[in-house]
């Protein structure tokens, strides 16, 4: 009997993604569920990562776009990883990285899923990376009827007098329905008879019952899978979040991309004083959905998770802001006790002054090669919150380039602000021989096309990356924290001795020690004001005055960018300082580079003309961030991949 011929139609196929070896060749596929998430067979995550998941639970794999972007994948997506037998060979990986890159080929609805159409001899594709083919090739195939193991998986034999058979390097690629363009199921098995023909699928329907938030996502497709086995007693700690309304959940987190900053932040919050920290991806909504629904409400005056979803609603703006506050109040009532759902909801008054929460964004400058390159990555961190990676420029590149790059970031940051967030900290951490550059002065461009100074928009400090990581800054560590303990407990920086003065540079000769011997005293200042800008050291030649006060642990210091400014920053700055604590020094210092008024009673009003060109080291000491890559070292060159 002849097949049934194949309808063509025009759809893209930007649902593809390759999934590269420690090699760097592709062992498999794999089918993209948006806003961001893999769906693919476990064990070519298993290939992909030359060894057992278990062995490395934070492991992540390289992922290939359609686009040709490659971005970094993690086991995630609310789905716990799983082997063992082929019907229930899944792994759902959490992207990182920006989307955007991918220009406009990435698929922002589930259009492309389906539950499928099971008809003997219905024309199949894969679209797969056998050996010799890193872009990937069609193969067609005929469904033959369901079989293995509970009858779970679809045959597909292959289709006769074609170019192409399924072979190793199709497994995880999605199976699309030939007629309609749409993926049915994945490639997980292939029969190894050279005679037999043979492949099996796992079609999505099956797959949802592994990983409940393709059972929305198919919904949102416009196929609504059969719904699950009778249901088992229910859990009394999950009474709130039964399946039905999980699935109404996911349907409105992945109906669209959120780019939503700060998930984590929210998480922790929402676990109140009884954390645990969060070990996957911060971009992975889904799989802290799914973490927070199985933590009970256990003495809490609201669940977790229900807290959580509130929190995002008053972000979110918009009808789907409308729908999730909707949903926690549908939920609220199936709590016990139950939880009025007006406090959650109620938008919050954004704290001011010294109550301002801030979301650091930081900005790590490392040296590389050749010199005066550098390399860049950037950070966010919610305050008391994990810090969250947002990017790495692995190419080293000048200054000039970076700091347009720096720009670029600080732009994308603000416009991701949601009405709730809290104000914008740029910190950049820097080498010593960069601690000088003004970067305060970077151009930020206002709506009507005028350029103003970052320092006068938002607070700007740099930080010493030397003291934070170099190996030589171990054993002194000490002095610094024991002078940031001192500057915290300090309602203001007002007593003898806490904040001095260096108006001008020492002519008289003195040396680097007599500076560092003041300096590092127990009861030695706290913070430094410097009427001069840091000198760039030669050749382990220290720059006195500055280096003194780094190696000695000092935390705060602020200096003039010009000489000539020298006279009033010596003046005006030490009077602001002693007005301020540790908590609110970043904020005097915002207040002189704007020229406002000081918070300190009976201040002088702000001299004519705008305020001081300031530079500012602000280094507290229990907020450093970890240090981890970005991206984890490439893995030692395996075997082939099985």
């Amino acid at each position: 009997m002849a097949a049934e011929p194949v309808v063509r139609t025009a759809v893209t196929d930007d649902w593809q993604v390759s999934i590269l070896g420690p090699a760097g060749n592709p062992v498999g596929g794999g089918v993209i569920v948006p806003p961001r998430y893999v769906l693919t067979c476990a064990h070519v995550v298993t290939s992909a990562m030359g060894g057992r998941l278990e062995d490395d639970p934070h492991a992540t794999v390289t992922v290939t776009l359609s686009s040709g972007l490659k971005l970094t994948g993690s086991p995630g997506g609310g789905h716990r990883y799983t082997g063992g037998s082929h019907h229930e060979d899944v792994s759902v990986l959490t992207l990182h990285g920006d989307l955007g890159q991918a220009n406009g080929q990435f698929p922002t609805s589930h259009a492309h899923l389906s539950t499928g159409v099971y008809a003997a001899k219905r024309p199949m594709q894969v679209y797969g990376y056998p050996q010799g083919q890193p872009h990937g090739v069609w193969a067609d195939c005929l469904m033959a009827g369901r079989g293995g193991p509970e009858s779970a998986l679809i045959q597909l034999n292959d289709a006769p007098d074609t170019g192409r058979r399924v072979a190793r390097g199709y497994s995880g690629c999605g199976v699309r329905d030939a007629a309609t363009s749409r993926v049915a199921g994945l490639a997980v098995l292939r029969d190894r008879s050279p005679e037999a023909g043979v492949t099996w699928m796992i079609p999505l329907e099956r797959l949802a019952r592994d990983w409940p938030p393709l059972r929305a996502a198919l919904a949102l497709s416009g196929d609504r899978p059969a719904p699950l086995p009778a249901p088992q007693p229910p859990d009394p700690d999950d009474g709130p979040f039964d399946d039905e309304a999980m699935d109404d959940l996911y349907r409105l987190l992945l109906d669209g991309r959120l780019a939503m900053p700060g998930l984590v932040a929210l998480r922790d919050d929402a676990l109140g004083p009884v954390r645990r920290p969060w070990q996957g991806s911060p971009e992975d909504i889904l799989g802290i959905v799914h973490d927070l629904r199985h933590i009970a409400q256990a003495g809490r005056p609201v669940p977790p998770l229900l807290t959580f979803v509130a929190a995002l609603s008053r972000r979110v703006p918009g009808p789907r802001g409308q729908e999730l506050a909707r949903w926690v109040r549908g939920r609220a009532g199936h709590c016990t006790p139950a939880v009025d759902p007006g406090p959650l909801l109620e938008r919050r008054v954004r704290p001011g002054a010294a109550g301002t929460r801030w979301t650091y964004a930081t900005f790590r400058v490392t040296p590389a090669s050749p010199s005066r390159h550098y390399l860049l990555d950037v950070f966010r961190q919610h305050e008391g919150a994990p810090r969250e990676a947002v990017q790495q420029y692995t190419e080293a590149m000048r200054l000039a380039r970076l700091e347009r790059l720096v720009v670029d970031e600080i732009i994308r940051m603000r416009r991701e602000k949601a009405i709730d967030s809290p104000d914008l900290f740029v910190e950049f951490v820097l080498p010593r021989e960069l601690l000088g550059r003004p970067v305060d002065g970077l151009p930020i461009t206002t709506p009507s096309g005028a350029e103003v100074r970052l320092g006068v928009v938002h607070p700007v400090a740099v930080r010493s990356l030397e003291r934070q990581n170099a190996s030589e800054w171990v054993d002194w560590v000490h002095n610094w924290s024991r002078k940031w303990d001192r500057m915290k407990a300090l309602s203001a920086l007002s007593g003898e001795g806490v904040v001095a003065v260096v108006p001008a540079r020492n002519q008289d000769g003195s040396s680097y020690e007599a500076l560092f011997s003041a300096l590092y005293a127990d009861d030695g200042p706290l913070a430094l004001v410097l009427g001069f800008p840091p000198r760039v050291p030669r050749r382990r030649a220290p720059d006195a005055e500055f280096d003194a006060a780094l190696d000695a642990g000092v935390p705060a210091l602020v200096w003039a960018h010009e000489e000539q400014d020298g006279p009033s920053v010596a003046t005006d700055l030490p009077d602001r300082l002693r007005a301020a604590g540790a908590r609110t020094l970043p904020g005097e210092v915002l207040r002189a580079r704007r020229g406002e008024w000081s918070s300190r009673p009976g201040a002088a009003r702000p001299r004519v003309g705008g305020g001081l060109r300031l530079g500012f080291l602000w280094d507290p000491f229990d907020r450093l961030p970890p240090h981890t890559p970005l991206t984890p070292p490439a893995p030692a060159p395996g075997g082939a991949p099985s």
